[in-house]
């Protein structure tokens, strides 16, 4: 796709680092805190947590082209950076296939 083509497409590459960007920016976590590798069960899965303080961004990523589950170590709310979709209660996240998550703690 061409850069005018992208810049309308919300679901373009360029759009998605935009969102990336916008959210690293906004997010003292995700500038400054230390970094975990979280394991997980699946090779398929790879997730880490960054915090700073009281708050953190636990991401989470699944390199299939399946969808897959996680189930985190600590329940929620949470919010997604990407996708302003909140989380509520619960720990586990379903991902769709190639989906990632910067789940912000709340």
């Amino acid at each position: 796709d061409s850069l005018e083509e992208q810049v309308d497409d919300a679901s373009s590459l360029l759009n998605w680092y935009r969102r990336l960007i916008s959210a690293r920016e906004k997010s003292v976590a995700l500038k400054t805190g230390a970094q975990e590798t979280l394991m997980l069960e699946s090779e398929s899965l790879i997730a880490w947590k960054r915090g700073s303080g009281a708050k953190s961004v636990t991401v989470l990523a699944n390199l299939s082209g399946r969808k897959q589950s996680i189930l985190l170590d600590q329940a929620l709310p949470a919010v997604d950076l990407l996708t302003g979709e909140s989380f509520s209660s619960g720990r586990k996240i379903t991902l769709a296939a190639w989906q990632a998550r910067y789940l912000e703690s709340r």
